[in-house]
């Protein structure tokens, strides 16, 4: 019995080793970015992100040079959803990680603003 119960588990255990070993690691977004708004360089803003385990947080800076928080989370290795908060207005974006310099995706700002946006590492 012993012996059918420590088979079980060393399977078990190989198999999430497996797992594991195949999952692909996430790209690190901590550091400073310049955000590009509609593809427009004179519509750029910088930010800061720190990274935790999925999540990462950070602040962008507005034209008006108040510091809004930025929030948000990794919801696949390569994709990220995330919300700027700034005193009369927010922004929801959802972004695919190009390489470890290039974020790009679709934002939503002022309630039903639409728009692309790009991050790209300083």
């Amino acid at each position: 019995m012993r012996l059918v119960l420590f088979a079980g588990m060393l399977c078990f255990c190989l198999a999430v080793t497996k797992g594991l070993a195949q999952a692909p690691p996430q790209m690190s977004l901590e550091g400073s970015w310049t955000f590009i708004w509609d593809n427009n360089s004179k519509n750029t803003n910088a930010g800061n992100l720190k990274q935790g385990a999925g999540t990462f947080t950070g602040t962008y800076i507005n034209d008006a040079k108040e510091n809004c928080p930025l929030v948000g989370r990794m919801t696949s290795p390569t994709a990220i959803t995330m919300a700027i908060v700034c005193p009369r207005w927010e922004i929801r974006a959802d972004g695919s990680i190009t390489n470890s310099q290039l974020v790009v995706g679709n934002y939503v700002a002022y309630g039903s603003s639409k728009g692309t946006f790009q991050m790209s590492r300083k």
